[in-house]
């Protein structure tokens, strides 16, 4: 495993958002790939403030058909979320994006799964994208009623295959791309991520802050700067 114990820390962000992460369970990704991105939101967990009333995580993992696997008002706290999270299992087969992103508006984001009015409504995808079988009017077609339902995407591509310029139709900003060289580099994107999720809830709440501003460097030349806590 990746991170075999997740150490308690503070965390960076104080927030409240309702933040749904959707995991790449294809073949691609493979089962080690699938356990590193399993052992990510884990730590992520702890960089949010959960509880009752701060944030909440929900996860969805997909393949060929996407499954909710953890419902916002499951677990207000990250030690009860990381015993849920390590009992899900790998699927396998093909990768279908959209199916993820519309399990995720359709079911996860409504209030039966927890989702609270007025919290800012964060989702996140990681995918290798190598072999995603999805088209683009299909992707593109998947996530505008996200613009209309307020939920702003975070899209991770994965390995040196992943397409960020693809990507990029699903979010609304061009700073909501990360890449990862490798699912072991996962981890490095942890305080940036986080960092951006908060930023998207924060223009709902006006309450985003930082304290300083990294610079990484992506693949080739290309340098993306994104605010970290």
């Amino acid at each position: 495993m990746f991170f075999s114990r997740i150490a308690r820390r503070a965390p960076a962000c104080f927030i409240p958002m309702d933040i749904a992460f959707l995991l790449d369970s294809s073949s691609n990704a493979g089962e080690d790939g699938y356990q590193t991105q399993k052992d990510f939101v884990k730590l992520l967990s702890r960089n949010l403030a959960m509880s009752v009333t701060g944030s909440r995580v929900g996860v969805i993992s997909y393949s060929a058909q996407a499954s909710l696997d953890v419902a916002f008002q499951e677990h207000s706290n990250p030690d009860d979320l990381e015993v849920a999270i390590d009992t899900l299992q790998f699927k396998g087969g093909a990768s279908r994006i959209d199916k993820a992103l519309d399990l995720a508006l359709k079911v996860l984001f409504t209030s039966n799964s927890g989702a609270r009015p007025g919290i800012p409504k964060v989702a996140v995808l990681l995918t290798d994208l190598a072999k995603d079988v999805t088209e683009y009017d299909n992707l593109w077609k998947a996530v505008v009623p996200y613009r209309t339902e307020g939920v702003e995407v975070i899209a991770v591509g994965i390995g040196p295959q992943a397409d960020l310029q693809e990507l990029r139709v699903l979010v609304g900003s061009e700073e909501y791309v990360l890449g990862a060289e490798s699912f072991k580099r996962l981890v490095g994107l942890a305080g940036n991520l986080t960092s951006l999720a908060c930023k998207a809830a924060g223009k709902y709440t006006k309450l985003f802050v930082f304290k300083e501003r990294v610079v990484l460097p992506q693949r080739g030349s290309e340098t993306l700067s994104f605010l970290s806590t």
